[in-house]
């Protein structure tokens, strides 16, 4: 498994797919920051809320670096399918976690914070990061890795979702009760995010833990359901 994501790192590399989504993160985050004296967590709270939508364009890029004879040769390799799926996955948040670094310490070294960082803000930006991020790598694999992949406009069903996700509570509003069902569908991106938007208060939201374990839920509902459509579809 390590040689195999080292050599998908390297591809991913060589490719030069990394320079746009790297290059947009991080010109975000300077931006984000072009002032001093911003609050705490609500800019962690912006940054984690892009850096999903970053991961999920780094996540459809890794799953769709090799043609199909090359990716049947490294499950030959691999001797397992799964882990070919496993792999791509670990090589997407060994990506992720670049960006984590620049947006969690490049407000803190350069100060631009209000206050002091405590460890309740250390704590809830890698929540929020390390959540929304896995949260994207894990939709860029279910467009790329089922079956899906194979429709003609999947970049455009990966932004609606995405776009879809970001606006979940204001459609949710919109929706007649009996659809209320489809928002729990999307990836629940305010649990991760909602705590770090009530201030910049030095204890942990009441409702963290509630939201954790639920994002947890959801997370191994959806590697449960996007590791067997991925099968059915490698059959």
């Amino acid at each position: 498994m390590k040689h195999f994501i080292t050599y998908q790192a390297k591809n991913f590399l060589r490719s030069l797919q990394i320079i746009p989504p790297y290059a947009l993160y991080i010109t975000w985050i300077v931006v984000l920051y072009a002032y001093r004296n911003v609050p705490i967590l609500s800019s962690y709270a912006n940054s984690a809320v892009v850096l999903f939508v970053i991961m999920t364009w780094i996540s459809m890029s890794i799953f769709r670096l090799e043609a199909e004879n090359e990716k049947h040769l490294l499950q030959l390799a691999l001797r397992d399918k799964t882990r070919f799926l496993y792999g791509k996955w670990l090589t997407a948040f060994l990506f992720m976690l670049p960006l984590f670094i620049v947006a969690h310490f490049y407000p803190i070294v350069f100060g631009h914070f209000r206050g002091n960082v405590t460890l309740v803000h250390h704590l809830l930006s890698f929540y929020a990061h390390i959540g929304l991020g896995s949260l994207g790598i894990l939709t860029g694999s279910f467009f790329t890795a089922t079956r899906l992949v194979a429709v003609k406009y999947v970049w455009l069903l990966a932004a609606i979702t995405v776009t879809t996700s970001l606006a979940a509570s204001q459609i949710h509003e919109a929706l007649p009760s009996w659809l209320d069902w489809t928002i729990y569908v999307l990836p629940p991106l305010s649990l991760l995010y909602t705590p770090l938007k009530g201030g910049d208060a030095g204890r942990l939201p009441e409702e963290f833990l509630s939201d954790l374990f639920l994002v947890i839920a959801y997370m191994l509902v959806a590697v449960v359901i996007i590791q067997k459509l991925y099968l059915r579809r490698e059959r």
